[in-house]
């Protein structure tokens, strides 16, 4: 936000203004402006904690509040808790199904060991269905020997970085039969989410395909839906990580 003292100094060449050419419209017009860079910087009105975030990394509520910023859509698509959850992010390590003694099945399905590939640190490798294009009926399954508490997912896209999924759907696939509970639904994927120094929410690049839940879940299979098209890239992942304390 720019400073108090530029607002007033504006407003001072404003009346200036006025005395000069008697022109009422340019004052209107100067104070217009400069109210609602005000209000989109937050510093005029704090706001009631409904879908805003609070600044400087602490969600307190001591702290002054983000107002009418670009983040605002952001955090009501997503929710304060998981807002919140993005904060504690670089607490949780990412970890490997095969560290988990997990197993890896997929949709299309070419290679035996997915479990292996996804977990070999190597970014010029990937699963991919290999049609050159996303339909929406793509998927991937995670199957765990015991219950996991899992904070979130990272799918790395390694050196494919236009075949980042188009849409997600995440649903614990614990229960014998369908249908399975819902964890997480993206409709259009924009790309992973981080907190800037000064406690905006924003979108990173669309091959940052990182997935905070909304809450910390405990479960045995996992599963990893594509929802969206796009005719033209497939979608591939390098490596599969999960996130967890």
């Amino acid at each position: 936000p720019l400073p108090l003292n530029f607002y007033l100094f504006a407003l001072s060449l404003c009346l200036l203004f006025i005395d000069l050419l008697g022109n009422r419209l340019v004052l209107l017009a100067f104070v217009t402006i400069l109210f609602f860079q005000g209000v989109s910087t937050g510093l005029f009105f704090p706001l009631s904690a409904t879908n805003t975030l609070l600044a400087k990394n602490t969600l307190t509520t001591s702290d002054r509040l983000i107002y009418a910023s670009p983040s605002s859509d952001l955090i009501k698509t997503e929710g304060r808790d998981t807002v919140q959850r993005l904060l504690r992010l670089s607490e949780l390590k990412a970890r490997t199904v095969r560290d988990l003694n997990g197993d890896i099945t997929a949709s299309h399905q070419k290679r035996k060991k997915l479990t292996k590939l996804l977990s070999d640190e190597k970014h010029d490798t990937r699963w991919s269905p290999s049609r050159g294009a996303q339909y929406g009926d793509e998927w991937i399954q995670i199957d765990l020997p015991n219950p996991v508490s899992i904070e979130g997912i990272k799918l790395l896209t390694g050196k494919y970085f236009s075949d980042f999924p188009r849409g997600l759907e995440i649903l614990d696939c614990s229960a014998p039969k369908a249908p399975y509970k819902q964890i997480k639904r993206i409709a259009k994927w924009q790309g992973g989410i981080e907190i800037s120094s000064y406690g905006y929410p924003y979108h990173t690049a669309q091959h940052d395909v990182t997935i905070v839940f909304p809450q910390k879940v405990t479960l045995k299979c996992l599963r990893i839906n594509q929802i969206a098209e796009d005719l033209h890239f497939d979608w591939s992942i390098a490596e599969l990580r999960i996130l967890s304390h």
